[in-house]
């Protein structure tokens, strides 16, 4: 069985591959209207340290965001479990 449940993770801790919801984020979609971030999560593809108080995140859909590191996002974890 495959469970799925949402967590927050500091910026500067995820990795290529992690799932992240930016709808509503402060930096991300401040004005709640970016019209792709209502209907799925955003994939990460690298994050990159651009300065001591910025991470860039670019995602799979070409986008790229600047957080402050320890900015937390919901982050969609996935845990394997057997019965």
């Amino acid at each position: 069985m495959i469970e799925a449940y949402t967590a927050r993770k500091r910026v500067d801790e995820l990795i290529p591959g992690d799932l992240v919801e930016l709808l509503g984020d402060e930096y991300a979609d401040p004005g709640r209207d970016h019209p792709g971030y209502e209907l799925e999560w955003a994939h990460v593809l690298k994050v990159e340290a651009e300065a001591p108080d910025v991470s860039r995140v670019d995602f799979v859909d070409g986008e790229s965001v600047g957080f402050p590191p320890e900015h937390k996002l919901p982050w969609l974890q996935n845990t394997n479990l057997e019965d």
